[in-house]
């Protein structure tokens, strides 16, 4: 029927979901089958979908609690910050005084990166000056030309090969 109202269903989720959901291992969830079945779960050739409050009811969500309400007023006093006298403003005060402190430790900081970054660009630029290979004085000992590798040797003989 078209137009038939039905209850909103609930939001579920697969078993592989429900196992990274919960924190528990797929075998773990599949072992709570009939419960969760009980609870509303739909196990098909498709896979499972398993409602969320199921999962919750079983205690399987550590993280989720169900919210228990006497009076509405309770939920609505949810929603309003407690007053307490002079409560908020020693808050508003401590944290004021920590954003400060952030802000001056971020700024030191800002400053030796930048002192550092100076030091690299000095290091890199006395780094290209040696690489360059500037002429020096004719007499001096890097005028010696210098081979690179191991000197040559004679080969190895082989063990066959030794008297």
């Amino acid at each position: 029927m078209i137009g038939s109202m039905t209850a909103p269903m609930a939001p579920s989720v697969s078993l592989a979901e429900a196992a990274a959901l919960t924190g528990k291992s797929v075998s773990t969830i599949r072992r709570k089958k009939d419960e969760l079945i009980a609870l509303g779960a739909i196990v098909s050739d498709k896979g499972w979908q398993i409602p969320i409050p199921a999962l919750v009811q079983m205690n399987l969500l550590d993280r989720v609690s169900a919210p228990d309400f006497d009076t509405p007023s309770d939920a609505d006093s949810l929603l309003e910050p407690p007053m307490t006298p002079g409560g908020t403003t020693a808050e508003v005060t401590e944290l004021k005084l920590r954003l400060a402190e952030a802000e001056r430790r971020a700024a030191a900081a800002e400053a030796q990166a930048e002192e550092r970054l100076g030091h690299i660009d000095d290091l890199r630029q006395s780094l290209r000056m040696l690489e360059s290979g500037h002429p020096t004085t004719p007499n001096s000992p890097e005028q010696v030309p210098v081979t690179r590798g191991v000197a040559r040797q004679e080969p190895k003989r082989r063990w066959w090969q030794r008297n």
